[in-house]
């Protein structure tokens, strides 16, 4: 399990992708390129928005959702800022690694090959 501290800094794929999170739960992202077969609804290139862990809000199974909030967990939510809500659903899931990695479905943990890894830590003025 990651705490926020842990996700929070730039991370990058050896694709050229990056990411970068911070601590107000805001997120920026560059180079960005899924598959239009498989997302749908996603920005390319460059993106932003907010972030979150994954919780359960109720019963073992029940509804899981992104909250920003919550300060520790095993799967991150992204939502961009400039696409309607639902339209690109895209999970990053924690590695035992330190890496994350991309998916499209609860059910599987990673969709895509790439991994990311921490590139730079946030700094605290």
């Amino acid at each position: 399990m990651a705490e926020a501290g842990d996700i929070e800094g730039e991370w990058s794929t050896a694709t050229g992708i990056h990411l970068s999170f911070a601590a107000d739960h805001t997120f920026t992202s560059q180079g960005l390129k899924f598959d239009p077969s498989l997302v749908k609804g996603c920005p390319t290139g460059t993106g932003r928005g907010s972030w979150g862990f994954y919780v359960d809000k109720g019963a073992p199974g029940g509804f899981v959702a992104m909250s920003k909030e919550a300060t520790a967990g095993d799967t991150i939510g992204v939502n961009f800022t400039e696409i309607p809500q639902g339209e690109c659903s895209i999970m990053l899931s924690v590695l035992k690694s330190g890496e994350l990695c991309a998916s499209i479905d609860f059910d599987e943990v990673c969709t895509f090959s790439d991994r990311f890894t921490r590139t730079k830590e946030t700094t605290t003025p």
